[in-house]
């Protein structure tokens, strides 16, 4: 089976970080739309969607979850994520997780002891519903696995032999020690493909879930624009996604460097060529006459005799050239992502996320480039915001806004006329504040005033005294 489309429906989430539950519908009339936005207050629930995602992707890969991605989950309480995606605009899949953080206590040597945080799954399934106008389709579950019993369900795909019970624990043990999915695990992807128990077309879609969902969807979150932020000669990441001459696919992450020089093997030179090639075709749109170039300045074997390249990222504007390193983070940040926005405008199986798309980007080239993507694009893109300015370029279908209750972090604005200006609505809404669902915690500048002042105070006797004073 290919993999020709791609689009999220629909995430629910429950007891991340500050939101106890939430439910995002990314559609319009049950078609999934190819271009959402997300907006609220700070520490309202934005950023929590974007690293969901991500946590679902790694599961789906079998990767393992990063150690900062534990800092979503209180101990011992329990989370839940559900992603409903169309594969193909014939499959929608349903892929749950529940999950628990838990810190195990280690005894060392002479009494010391040390703690070791992970992730334990507690159940995980994935299901799947053909939606062909001529076919009564029921959900069918491809493979349910429960903590409480540790089987995996139906019973009859998965029967709890002596054999399949080695198997089976070999990939529970492994979910709690790398903190990586069961389901989706290399020991029941194996039994999957040699079972005679399953049919082979939900084979086909499990493989093509488990092969192709992540190659497919590029996530870039606040961790990835901190890196930039740095300025401290660390490699950018560079999403990029290209198609050969003979239609060959290439895609990932490419860590472009910004140092002075770097090595790069003849294959990492040719994928940095390929990619910068292609974002030199829309960068100089949308900054005037900008042209990132990559220079080779020598060669050098490696220790296994292999030809690495020493190389330097400039950039060109008007025959001035100067090191990549020194643009400013608005412009590394749109590089980096520049090639996954032109997958994702380009092929209906692509899938962006960004956290604060709007952060160190001007506000009118912001709605510019929203502008396009809501009118051309294929694939989907999910960002999250502060700036107003895509309020006045979307439709409110195309809106997802935060709300002060954190058991109904998400919800969409349907009381709004065609000829009502959402900005204008939004801004509105923010100094009613009443209800539950309203949609900011009222802040008050007389307050904040005082705060300030109050906190100036605060220890000043202690400080005085410090520094010697009366």
């Amino acid at each position: 089976m290919e993999l020709k489309e791609l689009k999220i429906n629909s995430i629910s989430i429950a007891n991340f970080k500050n939101v106890k539950k939430g439910d995002v519908n990314f559609e319009c009339k049950e078609i999934p739309l190819n271009i959402i936005g997300i907006y609220g207050q700070n520490g309202s629930g934005k950023t929590t969607i974007i690293e969901v995602i991500d946590i679902i992707s790694k599961f789906i890969n079998s990767d393992s979850l990063d150690d900062n991605l534990f800092d979503m989950l209180e101990k011992d309480n329990i989370a839940e994520a559900k992603i409903i995606f169309t594969i193909n605009r014939e499959f929608v899949i349903t892929y749950t997780v529940k999950l628990v953080k838990k810190i195990e206590l280690i005894k060392g040597d002479l009494g010391m002891q040390s703690s070791k945080t992970f992730i334990e799954i507690l159940s995980e399934s994935l299901e799947t519903k053909n939606t062909k106008k001529n076919i009564q389709s029921k959900k069918v579950t491809i493979i349910s696995y429960e903590k409480e019993t540790e089987l995996f369900f139906p019973r009859y795909r998965f029967p709890n032999t002596k054999i399949n019970k080695n198997k089976f624990k070999t990939a529970i043990d492994n979910s709690k020690e790398q903190s990586k999915s069961i389901i989706f695990s290399n020991q029941i992807a194996e039994f999957i493909n040699e079972s005679n128990n399953m049919d082979e077309g939900l084979k086909a879609i499990y493989n093509l879930i488990n092969d192709r969902f992540k190659d497919n969807i590029f996530v870039y979150s606040n961790r990835i624009s901190g890196l930039i932020n740095t300025n401290m000669n660390i490699p950018i990441p560079l999403f990029f996604y290209y198609k050969s001459s003979d239609n060959s696919e290439s895609f990932g992450v490419f860590p472009l460097p910004t140092a002075s020089s770097a090595k790069l093997s003849s294959q990492e030179l040719n994928v940095a060529k390929h990619v910068l090639e292609q974002i030199n075709v829309v960068i100089p749109k949308i900054i005037p006459n900008l042209n990132i170039k990559i220079e080779e300045l020598s060669k050098q074997l490696n220790d296994k005799g292999e030809e690495l390249h020493i190389v330097e990222v400039v950039s060109e504007r008007e025959g001035r050239v100067i090191p990549f390193r020194s643009e400013s983070d608005g412009i590394k940040k749109i590089i980096s992502i520049l090639s996954a926005l032109i997958n994702a405008y380009s092929s209906p199986k692509a899938i962006i996320v960004v956290d604060e798309l709007d952060s160190g980007i001007y506000e009118f080239l912001l709605g510019e480039l929203l502008e396009v993507f809501s009118r051309g694009a294929k694939g989907q893109i999910i960002f999250t915001s502060h700036n107003l300015r895509p309020l006045e370029i979307l439709n409110k279908e195309n809106i997802i806004f935060t709300t002060v209750n954190s058991k109904n972090r998400y919800i969409k604005k349907t009381d709004i006329k065609p000829s009502n200006n959402l900005r204008d609505v939004y801004l509105r809404n923010i100094q009613v504040f009443e209800g539950d669902d309203s949609l900011y915690r009222p802040t008050n500048s007389f307050e904040i005033k005082k705060a300030f002042r109050e906190a100036k105070r605060v220890g000043s006797n202690d400080i005085s005294q410090f520094k010697g004073g009366e």
